[in-house]
Order: C-alpha cells, then sequence, then structure tokens
C-alpha cells in the first residue's frame, strides 16, 4: 500500500485529541511539595562514593547531635559531588494533628561551604563546619523538632529533601490538645498534652480576660514556684495539669490562657503558647493531635474553630456514650519521661522509609493553636539593634518559612483557560476545513 493510501486522521479530531492531551496535563496531580532546589541535584547526581552507607549523598549534624536546646549550636556538613557549594539552614518543623509537616521556618542563619576531597576517599566530596546558631523565630511557631536541610529548596516534602531532624526543645511548645474544645469542663482536672520542651525547666499556666483588658494572672495552684518540671527528651510527649475553678471563671465568658515558662527569665524575648478558654457546662470533648511523622505528605495548618459551630455552653450536658478507656484524656503517664509514640527517628537520606499512610477525612483539628504574644522585652536586642528573634526579614529564601504550593489552584485555573479557548479553536478548524474542501473541489 502506498503512502497516499495510508489512513489519516481528520483536523477536527487530531485538533481534539490535542485539546484531550493538554487538559490531561493541567489536570494531572501537582508536583510533590517536596521539590528539590539545584544545590541537592549538583551534590547527588551521579555521585558514586566507594562506601555510600558511610558517604551517601545527604546532609546531617558534623557531631552527631540529636537534640538541642535553645541556645545551642548545630554544626551542618554535607556529602554529595566534589565542588559544590552547598548552602544550609535550620528549620524549626510545624505540623498539624495528624502528624503531617505544615511548614518549615528558619531559625538560624544560613551557613555554606564547598564540598573538597576527603582525604581518605577522593570520590567523595565533603563541605563541613556550616555553624547554625539557633534562635526562636518570630512569631511564636511551636517547638519540638529541626530540620538541617539545603537553603535553596523551597518544597517541604521531607520525603523528597536530604537532610536530618534535631530534636528542639524552645521557648514555645507545641500543644496536642487537653481532650477538649474550646468549650472546657470546671472543677475537672485536665491533661494536656505538650513536646518541645527543655528538660528540667518550669512551665506553669496563666490566665486573663480579654473583654475587660485584664493583666495576665497565674491560675490557682500555677506560678513559677510551683511550676510544674517536666523531664525527658524534647520529642517526648508530656502533660500540664490545670482545672478551671468555678468560682473563678464565670460559664460561658471566653478567656485567653498561655503558659509561661522559666525560660522567659534567660533574656532576650519573652515567648507563650496561647489558646482560647470558654468554661462550659456543657464541654465538648475533641481527639488530642497525632505525634510528627516525617513520612506523610505536607498537610494544612489546623483551622481555628468556627464560632457558629459552637454549642450554647450555658446549655445542661446531655447523655453521651463512655469515651474510649484507650483514648481517656485523663489518663497520666506512668512516669515523667512516658513516651506516647515517638516521632521517626532522624534520617540524613530522603528514602530511607516507605511513606506511611496519610491521615483521612475527620480527623481531629488541634483546639490549641499557637498565639502570638505582644508580650516582648525590647530590652533584649542583638548587636544591631533590633530585638533579638524579630530582626528584619530581608525576604530571602534562608528566612522565609516554607508552606505547601498551591499546584491544584494553579491547575483548575488553567483548565478554565483551556474551557474559554476551545470554542475559538473548534471555529478556527471550522474555517480551515471549509477552505480546503473547497480548494479540492475547484481542482
Amino acid at each position: 500500500m502506498g503512502l497516499g493510501h495510508q489512513h489519516r486522521v481528520p483536523r477536527r479530531r487530531r485538533f481534539a485529541a490535542l485539546v484531550g492531551a493538554v487538559l490531561l496535563c493541567c489536570l494531572a496531580p501537582p508536583l510533590p511539595a517536596g521539590a528539590v532546589g539545584g544545590t541537592q541535584r549538583a551534590l547527588c547526581d551521579g555521585y558514586a562514593p566507594s562506601d555510600p552507607d558511610q558517604y551517601g549523598c545527604q546532609v546531617s549534624e558534623q557531631n552527631q547531635v540529636t537534640r538541642i536546646n535553645l541556645g545551642e549550636p548545630l554544626t551542618a556538613i554535607a556529602y554529595g559531588n566534589i565542588g559544590v557549594d552547598a548552602s544550609t539552614q535550620a528549620y524549626l518543623v510545624e505540623f498539624n494533628a495528624e502528624g503531617a509537616i505544615t511548614a518549615l521556618v528558619p531559625a538560624a542563619q544560613g551557613a555554606t561551604a564547598t564540598t573538597r576531597v576527603l582525604p581518605s576517599d577522593d570520590s567523595v566530596g565533603r563541605a563541613r563546619d556550616m555553624q547554625l546558631n539557633v534562635r526562636q523565630p518570630e512569631g511564636n511557631p511551636s517547638g519540638g523538632w529541626l530540620f538541617i536541610g539545603l537553603t535553596d529548596d523551597t518544597g517541604i516534602d521531607l520525603r523528597h529533601r536530604i537532610g536530618t531532624l534535631i530534636e528542639f526543645g524552645g521557648k514555645t511548645l507545641h500543644l496536642y490538645g487537653d481532650g477538649y474544645t474550646q468549650f472546657k469542663p470546671v472543677d475537672e482536672v485536665l491533661h494536656l498534652d505538650v513536646m518541645g520542651h527543655v528538660s528540667g525547666e518550669g512551665y506553669w499556666v496563666q490566665y486573663r480576660d480579654p473583654s475587660e483588658g485584664a493583666d495576665w494572672m497565674d491560675l490557682p495552684g500555677h506560678s513559677e514556684a510551683d511550676s510544674q518540671r517536666l523531664t525527658g527528651s524534647p520529642k517526648q510527649r508530656q502533660q500540664i495539669t490545670y482545672t478551671l475553678p468555678s468560682g473563678l471563671f464565670e460559664i460561658g465568658r471566653e478567656y485567653e490562657f498561655r503558659i509561661n515558662s522559666t525560660l522567659n527569665r534567660l533574656g532576650g524575648d519573652q515567648r507563650f503558647v496561647e489558646w482560647d478558654v470558654t468554661p462550659s457546662l456543657a464541654p465538648e470533648r475533641e481527639d488530642k493531635g497525632k505525634d510528627f511523622n516525617r513520612d506523610l505528605a505536607p498537610g494544612i495548618p489546623d483551622p481555628d474553630p468556627d464560632p457558629t459551630d459552637d454549642p450554647d455552653p450555658t446549655d445542661d450536658p446531655k447523655p453521651t456514650q463512655d469515651p474510649d478507656p484507650t483514648a481517656d484524656p485523663t489518663k497520666q503517664p506512668d512516669d515523667g519521661t512516658d513516651d506516647r509514640g515517638d516521632a521517626p527517628p532522624p534520617s540524613t537520606t530522603s528514602d530511607s522509609a516507605a511513606p506511611a499512610p496519610q491521615g483521612g477525612a475527620g480527623a481531629p483539628k488541634q483546639p490549641q493553636k499557637p498565639k502570638k504574644s505582644p508580650d516582648v522585652d525590647a530590652s533584649q536586642t542583638s548587636p544591631a539593634g533590633s530585638v533579638w528573634g524579630q530582626e528584619p526579614n530581608p525576604g530571602t529564601a534562608d528566612d522565609r518559612a516554607l508552606q505547601a504550593d498551591g499546584g491544584v489552584s494553579r491547575s483548575l485555573g488553567l483548565f478554565g483557560l483551556l474551557l474559554l479557548l476551545a470554542p475559538a479553536g473548534w471555529w478556527l478548524m471550522a474555517r480551515r476545513r471549509a477552505a480546503s474542501d473547497v480548494g479540492e473541489r475547484l481542482t
């Protein structure tokens, strides 16, 4: 059969196929939020060390430090191809009630070094002695975990980034909740689960009535002298207990609560983690948050509770089923170092474990959301004269909080644009086909 007799696809069908292919590309899932930067590719692509177990492409802590407290330094080290400028940064990890990462907040001034030939192995490049002086980031992000990674990686999906996790104890705790929403019972001991503490430091609860512009006051039974000393490592879940005395708090009135700590006596900014409390005769239970899991895909921050969904706090309590005893929010750990659900161990590779299942719909939201506190000690300043922890933000990759991108929104926008352009494309193709038919009849 000659070429002149081959079956030809009509132009209209070819145009439809082209539109369909473009739509499929636009509607395909967006690239993961952990798309790597140029430095990771320069370090890792084609890298073939003689001992990949020891010198694989990685960013880690040079002195094998696995946990630090606020004010203690870290030293980053990178392995990979020779002659690569590796810029590293320490980020505070924020995660939601499902344990999925939601942001990476810069917590140090980045440091850069060039990979040089390892004296004992000329197949290995090493950049070392990158000093990272960790500070408490501005905005009161919760503590618990630091991630040491490359500065030019703008994604937050740790499944695709090289780097390592370090336990971090700072001034602001991560709150898992106390088993209730904002509407809490009176005269009942509440057990607030926290992590990201500094072992041996004291923590206590304070409150105020914002409607009256009142000052912060220690909750009865709470003060610096009677503070609760938390022990164990920062990643270990601990508990702070507190009670709402019925004679002190008015039912249905909203109060602000916060955790103070002995760390605020050490200078620098005073930092607090805050949450809202409304004493109620109809308290509403809520599951506590889950521990951080680096193998989950990035999530979104926990939303603030919708005030329109709040029950009437003066309603009489209605009978409910007994809570699951395995999830009893009033159960205390056996000892002060109970570790209920450690996060995964620090890893220096991006594929050390298969991704864990993601949290599904109906996941519990975290009721205790940190707020930025206005109480700042401006007398403690850096050498440059700026408040420590609130240095000017130049808007560079070094000091911007990294969050998940809006790939889905962009895809939907492209889809809508193509739908608008499709009729014009059909019209042009019809005109060309009609002109072609006229030409063929004339010949």
